[in-house]
């Protein structure tokens, strides 16, 4: 990763979807200083060490509360109750507790999808595991 590239991972500006295929998400509007939105995918050069997946999908879990909870500018923001009470609702806090079936309504909202991401980070670092929903 170029220096520039690396700056912009460590401020959370985009993550890698390690369970979406190694797809880069970019949270930042691009900019002529910053767009890698046309990349796609994450491409490892032959020879290279791959990053651990762990370490990819606990960095793309804390992208997705960062994009949901600071949002840059121009993007809807969200009152910490908001997304702690979908979060609940949702059993995002309850290890026990499955989440709503993908045709409820609550994922219908652009933070209800945001959250849902955030679910399924959450449950794939909890358990070391691919969650099907």
């Amino acid at each position: 990763m170029t220096s520039s590239v690396q700056s912009q991972f460590d401020k959370f500006a985009f993550g890698i979807d390690v369970d979406d295929n190694y797809r880069i998400v970019q949270f930042v509007k691009p900019s002529p200083e910053f767009d890698i939105s046309h990349v796609g995918t994450l491409k490892i050069p032959e020879g290279q060490p791959k990053p651990y997946d762990e370490c990819l999908r606990l960095h793309f879990h804390y992208c997705l509360r960062m994009y949901v909870s600071c949002p840059p500018p121009g993007v809807q923001g969200y009152s910490i109750e908001e997304i702690e009470g979908l979060q609940a609702a949702v059993g995002m806090f309850e290890r026990d507790e499955d989440p709503p079936p993908l045709d409820d309504p609550i994922w219908d909202s652009d933070l209800g999808r945001e959250v849902l991401r955030s679910v399924r980070a959450q449950r794939c670092a909890d358990d070391g595991v691919h969650v099907p929903f």
